[in-house]
């Protein structure tokens, strides 16, 4: 299964038209889609444009906006949102808010939220700040273990994946337009 991950579009045209030109079975979106409110009908637009599902957790900048409840307006057959748990081709994806808890998405194969685990090579940029989430990392040094963490937040990081013990953390802001293709 072909999955597109975006994260961090900060509302930038030039990542959507990039975006638009791959072929996915699914699309994950990690946060930060606008810059400000501006950006919001522009998103939608882009976000309303697959014909494939969409699932689409809220970063720092979505939650400025009204605690990023326009992104669960979002929500119809085929885009799913903060909080929800999904099945696509068998695989299980989980999608958490800015500000959310973990609980409920240990079932999940796939984690979709902004911040990446702190003290990894995803959170830690190349001046070794480091953006990212304590909890998260150590519920995956203990007992949570989907096999993927799709990212973001973290602009510049050191590396596009890190590990930590089973699962593979990944932050697409490591790459040139913040967009990765992952086959599973």
């Amino acid at each position: 299964m072909q999955t597109l991950h975006i994260t961090d579009i900060h509302g930038d045209i030039n990542i959507i038209n990039k975006a638009k030109t791959f072929q996915a079975d699914v699309v994950c979106i990690s946060g930060d889609l606008i810059y400000s409110a501006n950006d919001i009908p522009m998103i939608k637009e882009f976000i309303y444009s697959f014909d494939v599902p969409v699932l689409i957790s809220s970063g720092n900048h979505d939650y400025e906006i009204d605690e990023a409840k326009w992104i669960k307006e979002l929500k119809n057959k085929n885009i799913f949102v903060d909080g929800d748990i999904v099945t696509i081709n068998n695989i299980t994806f989980g999608i958490v808010p800015y500000f959310g808890e973990f609980s409920e998405f240990y079932s999940v194969d796939i984690l979709i939220y902004h911040i990446p685990p702190s003290n990894t090579f995803t959170s830690i940029d190349r001046n070794y700040r480091d953006f990212g989430d304590d909890t998260l990392k150590t519920l995956l040094k203990k007992d949570f273990n989907p096999k993927y963490l799709l990212c973001g937040h973290q602009h510049k990081p050191k590396r596009l994946k890190d590990k930590i013990n089973n699962t593979t953390i990944i932050n697409a802001c490591y790459k040139k337009d913040n967009i990765y293709l992952l086959k599973i």
